[in-house]
């Protein structure tokens, strides 16, 4: 049998809040990061490419961390940064915390601990970063996977190249403090944890 919803019953239903978000527990050293698998890939220099991270509760940034898979030349870096949504759910917004540059001619997970912890309210983060440093050769980093990530808007009908986050091109200094300019979208995020208390 069919049931339906007669339209006075209708003015009382409610939505499910989004995002539900990522269940963050209470305690030190729990690391969270964007849906998605894990693959690897070499990030567009000057590209700051950022995954959406839904949080559900009050919690505390204490650090970012990211995964060199193979080393770039002289002078390689990788700039990790977290943003806030733009309040539509699709692009970043303000800056939060730029945490500074890994080494990326040393291979393996670098943490950056931030100076002063931030408190984050509940919502979508946008988490990733930019390799930097033209080097001759770029490094390779741990990204989010189109498994399981969030799938962002395409202008393309390909279902061959899927993105996964936002991307802001140009920066090959310090994060910009609104993501706001050169918009668009990419297949490559680093992968980025947060540490969250």
């Amino acid at each position: 049998m069919i049931q339906t919803v007669e339209l006075a019953d209708r003015r009382n239903l409610k939505a499910t809040p989004y995002p539900k978000g990522v269940p963050i527990r209470r305690g030190a050293g729990m690391y969270y990061a964007a849906p998605g698998l894990t693959s690897t890939a070499t990030p567009s220099q000057g590209q700051l490419a950022l995954a959406p991270l839904d949080i559900n509760r009050v919690c505390v940034l204490t650090a970012l961390v990211a995964d060199i898979a193979t080393v770039g030349t002289a002078g390689a870096v990788l700039r990790l940064a977290i943003y806030a949504d733009d309040g539509t759910g699709t692009y970043p917004g303000a800056l939060v915390a730029d945490a500074g540059t890994i080494d990326a001619t040393v291979a393996g997970a670098a943490t950056l601990t931030l100076a002063t912890p931030i408190p984050l309210p509940p919502g979508r983060y946008w988490i990733g970063g930019a390799s930097q440093g033209a080097p001759t050769t770029a490094p390779v980093v741990r990204c989010v996977s189109t498994s399981g990530a969030i799938i962002m808007p395409t202008t393309s009908a390909s279902v061959t190249t899927l993105n996964v986050g936002a991307a802001q091109n140009s920066v090959t200094g310090a994060a910009p403090a609104n993501f706001t300019t050169a918009l668009g979208f990419t297949s490559a995020v680093p992968r980025v944890l947060a540490q969250l208390t």
